[in-house]
């Protein structure tokens, strides 16, 4: 045995005392509880953005927005006016405004028809409803996922509360020691595949010297079944 084989122990038994700890209830809960909390936030937010556009917290967002958009569009063109009606005046505007260009092309595809795009006012204010409408979207996404992770955390507490329950403990500790030493195995093995992006570097020789010649910790490099789902091996 060497030093990598050392690691592999050090690292599958950091995991396996966590999950010891934690349990095996209380670690699933953790991931299915995370999942749940991502999927709820993502199908509930959009509800709370249509109430958040009703409220003076969407108008104090626009009138920031169209203010310093005008500010922009003031600095950019040579007068503001000068910015042409329609989509092509939207652009312009637009072009003026920080913003990332998945954002702006986005932005472009749900503003209003031309034919309500008169004058630059009528451009900022339009811009200014789709961005303030992205800014809720987001914020309700987060408020969401916050909310649901006290509720859940909430919910956790008494479910470890049952796990520690003579009836449960033994089985949920011993549970959470094997989920624990699964969740390492995995960890190596993804540490492992992270390590063949540097195989081509000298500055790494040592290091996978030293996993050549080990007792077992090769396994984890050799036969890495995450390089044989990404890369699988050519037949014939």
């Amino acid at each position: 045995m060497n030093w990598s084989d050392f690691a592999v122990i050090g690292i599958i038994g950091v995991f396996a005392v966590i999950g010891l700890f934690k349990g095996f209830i209380m670690s699933v809960y953790k991931l299915v509880s995370y999942v749940v909390c991502i999927f709820l936030s993502i199908k509930l937010s959009p509800v709370l953005a249509r109430l958040l556009q009703n409220t003076p917290i969407y108008e104090s967002i626009k009138r920031a927005i169209v203010n310093n958009m005008e500010v922009w569009s003031r600095n950019a063109l040579s007068s503001p006016q000068a910015a042409e009606a329609g989509a092509r005046g939207a652009e312009q505007v637009l072009v003026t405004v920080p913003l990332p260009e998945m954002f702006r092309s986005s932005l472009l595809k749900n503003l209003p028809p031309p034919s309500e795009l008169l004058d630059i006012s009528s451009i900022l204010d339009a811009v200014g409803h789709e961005l303030a409408a992205m800014i809720i979207s987001v914020l309700s996404l987060i408020v969401v996922f916050i909310v649901l992770k006290i509720v859940l955390a909430l919910i956790g507490k008494l479910l470890n509360g049952v796990a520690r329950l003579p009836v449960f403990k033994q089985v949920n500790k011993i549970g959470g020691l094997i989920l624990g030493a699964l969740q390492g195995i995995l960890a190596v093995y993804i540490l492992c595949a992270a390590l063949m992006l540097f195989n081509s570097n000298p500055g790494f020789a040592p290091v996978f010297e030293g996993i050549e010649s080990s007792l077992f910790a090769s396994t984890f490099y050799s036969k890495n079944f995450i390089i044989n789902f990404l890369f699988p091996p050519v037949a014939g």
